[in-house]
Parts: structure tokens; sequence; C-alpha cells
């Protein structure tokens, strides 16, 4: 059973009557503010009218069949992944984006979509499932989920996906009704980066300029000096820039005597020290086995550890969502935490 807050509540009615009027919606909310269990409610809801539900998303917490964020809903999903053939008969299904992009080089696919009667997008800010608005039948009800609702460059821009937009209660609010941790933030001088070019498809930072800057080394014990002194005994996910500063940063805060990992896409279970594989670290973070999680892009969003206390933010970037997305990790609430970090 879906139990929702009032603000929730609120938003629901007004994301149904937005979809009765304009049939394809943008739904807003801050990070810490429920997104998940919103739209679970709603898909509930749906699936219980007989109607056929798709939950796109790229987070594992959504994706994960045991114990996973739509089976702790009290959702009966079908869940499309690598290992899965079969077309779902379920009236909720999940899936990724990459996915589904393969299964719909199938015919018995393409026709599966068309019989969708709501699609639910999960991190509606990213264009990686914005193929799928090809595949769906006119009369599809559309829901699409962000936190930060914007895309640079050239990008495909929400505005042409959408007819309305629903906006959620607002950050400040939910830190006075105490559902999110408030933030501290401590800044040391940035490293310059008038030589660090702008890529003109995605405005933003170049990787290749970028990653020269934030992999010299004074850059990156300097970040270390201020963590050690500011929030050395607090558990913390770190932000770099490229895979060569995530290592040489867990590396400095090992020798340094913390205990750190790093996680980056790819596969490192054989470098026992430093990382491992991926599902297993983010586990035994939670857990406390470890004190420091160091990552390039991997935890910008859906990252879910309440008593997380530091974000250090040890990368540049000219998106609003990107920063937004990762800062918003350490807000969750937990016992004894009053506050965040943001270094």
């Amino acid at each position: 059973m879906i139990k929702l807050r009032d603000y929730q509540l609120e938003s629901v009615g007004e994301i149904r009557e937005a979809l009765a009027k304009y049939r394809s919606v943008l739904f807003q909310l801050v990070t810490g503010g429920g997104k998940t269990i919103t739209f679970s409610y709603i898909a509930s809801c749906s699936s219980k009218l007989g109607r056929k539900v798709l939950v796109m998303s790229k987070r594992t917490e959504i994706l994960n069949q045991s114990g996973g964020a739509l089976e702790k809903a009290g959702l009966d999903v079908d869940y499309i992944s690598p290992k899965t053939r079969n077309i779902p008969t379920k009236n909720v299904a999940v899936c990724m984006s990459q996915t589904l992009r393969r299964r719909l080089e199938k015919e018995e696919w393409v026709a599966y979509i068309k019989t969708i009667d709501l699609l639910i997008v999960d991190e509606a800010h990213c264009c990686d499932h914005d193929f799928v608005y090809n595949y769906i039948s006119p009369k599809c009800y559309r829901l699409l989920v962000t936190a930060t609702p914007s895309r640079q460059g050239k990008q495909r821009q929400l505005g042409e996906l959408v007819n309305a937009m629903v906006l959620g209660i607002k950050t400040k609010d939910l830190i006075k009704r105490g559902y999110i941790c408030p933030a501290r933030h401590f800044a040391v001088a940035a490293p310059k980066l008038d030589n660090v070019e702008i890529d003109s498809s995605t405005r933003e930072y170049n990787q290749k300029s970028l990653s020269a800057v934030y992999e010299q080394k004074p850059v990156y014990e300097g970040v270390i000096d201020e963590w050690m002194r500011l929030c050395g005994d607090k558990k913390t996910l770190m932000f770099c820039v490229s895979s060569t500063q995530a290592i040489e940063c867990t590396k400095e805060l090992i020798k340094r005597g913390i205990e750190a990992k790093y996680v980056l896409s790819g596969t490192f279970e054989d470098d026992s020290t430093y990382s491992g594989e991926r599902k297993e670290l983010f586990n035994d973070f939670r857990d406390g086995k470890f004190q420091v999680l160091v990552n390039v892009g991997i935890a910008v969003a859906g990252t879910d550890i309440p008593d997380l206390e530091c974000i250090v933010a040890n990368f540049a970037t000219t998106s609003m969502s990107k920063w937004r997305q990762a800062i918003g990790r350490g807000c969750r609430i937990a016992d004894g935490k009053k506050c965040f970090y943001i270094l």
C-alpha cells in the first residue's frame, strides 16, 4: 500500500487534471521530494483500472527486481532487462532505454509499445529515452518526471515533448517540514578554466580540456586537504571529472588512511584495493564498510543514501541540472543528521 505525503497527493491531483487536458505532462519535483513514490502511486492506480503502464528509467534503484523501489511501493512489475526476451504480460513494466531500444528492432516489440496507455519517463532531463516517443500510440498518456527540467545546447528541448508542466513542492518548504536536510557550503579557489573549451553541441565543458585541469596533482591534493580539515570524519560522496582523476583521488585518500573506493563505468571487479563490482560497491558504501565513494557521473542521479553527510564537487559544469542533481545526493534525512556539507 502506497502512502503519500500531503504535498504528493496534491501533485497527483494536479497531474491527473493536466494529463486529462493535455495528455503529455512534465512533473518537476526537487531531489528528496519523493518522485519515485509519487509516480509509483500513479502507475498503481492506472494498472488497477486495467491500463498498461511502462516506466523508463536509468536508475538502478528503480530497475532492481529484488527490493527495487517499485516493488517496495507494492507494484507487481515485469522487468525488461538484457536477460529477458518475452513481451511483458503484467500491467506495469519497467525498463532501461538501451534495452528497450534493442528490443524495438523486432516487430513484436514495436506492436507491444503501441499498446501502452501510460508512459512514465524517469529522469526526463536526460535524452536517453527520447527515441520511444516515435513508437508510442498518439493516444498514450505521457508523464515525464525530473528534479531539473532543463536541457542544454542542441539537445531536444523538453518543451517539444510536453504540453503542460506541474510544479511540486519547493526545496525550502521541504526543509521547513523536515523532509530533507539543509546544506552548509564551503569553497576553495577553483582552478582557472579560461582555456577550457566549450563543446558547441552540448554547451558543456570539453571533457578532455577539463580533465587536463582537474587531473593536476596540486588541484586534487588541495581538495583533499580541505576535505580532511572540514569533513574528514564524514561519510562522503566525491564527484570528479575523469576516471584518471577519480582513481588518483582514491589512491590519495587511502594513502592518508581514509577507507575509500572509486566506481566508474566499465568493469573493475579485479581492482579490490580501490574499486570492485558496482552493485557491491554501492551496497558496501550504504552499509558503512568504507567512508568515501569517488565517482565521475554514475552517482549524479538516483543515489539514495540517507546518512550521506558530505558532497565533494571536485568538478566543473555549465549545467545547472547536473550541478543540482549531484549536490542533491546529500539532502536525505537520517537519524542524528542535522545538515550536510557541500565542498
